[in-house]
């Protein structure tokens, strides 16, 4: 958690309430037992972990073998949980908690193969990518793993070829708005559509 405050040092953030609530499953059934009353009924894509906004705010994960994979996972959820207050589209909050948990739990970032790629030109087109800029597509058992894959190549796009100063790059994070993905803030703050 101070890891990440002191990362968003310059964003303000609202005066939390309460303590921040972390549930670990030891199992994974109860896991996704207890996620699903949560949501309406429906097919859903898996998850390694869930920030909760219906009632009291909370996370919750299925607890993970392999070492680190926790601290990620709580890392994601926990970036999601200081961000929640924040009208920012999906693919951008999903992009920062990618970010903050790779930070975290250290390793490579992935590197988008011709494979990769070749899947994303074949999955990608006017309708799929709407669904991507409203939210949808990170709950889609067929789109999920693409559109987290693209919002963290959206991110090191912005980051790496666009290189917005640290102001900019802040007022672009405080400025996108779900309701038009960000798009109003990237002209402002990036100068890109």
């Amino acid at each position: 958690r101070s890891r990440i405050l002191g990362t968003l040092a310059d964003i303000p953030l609202p005066e939390r309430l309460g303590k921040h609530v972390v549930l670990r499953f030891s199992a994974t059934d109860d896991y996704y037992r207890y996620t699903s009353y949560f949501d309406p009924e429906g097919e859903y894509a898996g998850s390694g972990g869930r920030f909760l906004t219906d009632g009291y705010m909370h996370i919750a994960y299925p607890h993970h073998d392999t070492p680190g994979v926790g601290h990620s996972v709580l890392a994601h959820e926990l970036t999601h949980n200081l961000l929640q207050s924040l009208p920012m589209p999906t693919w951008l909050s999903e992009a920062l908690a990618m970010l903050f948990a790779h930070d975290l739990a250290g390793g490579r970032q992935p590197v988008l193969t011709r494979e990769q790629a070749a899947r994303h030109r074949a999955y990608w087109n006017s309708k799929t990518i709407q669904e991507f800029w409203r939210g949808l597509s990170f709950g889609n058992p067929e789109g999920q793993e693409l559109a987290y894959e693209l919002a963290r190549i959206l991110l090191d796009f912005i980051t790496t070829d666009l290189q917005p100063s640290p102001v900019d790059f802040r007022e672009f994070v405080l400025h996108a708005d779900g309701k038009d993905a960000g798009e109003a803030a990237a002209r402002n703050y990036l100068n890109v559509e």
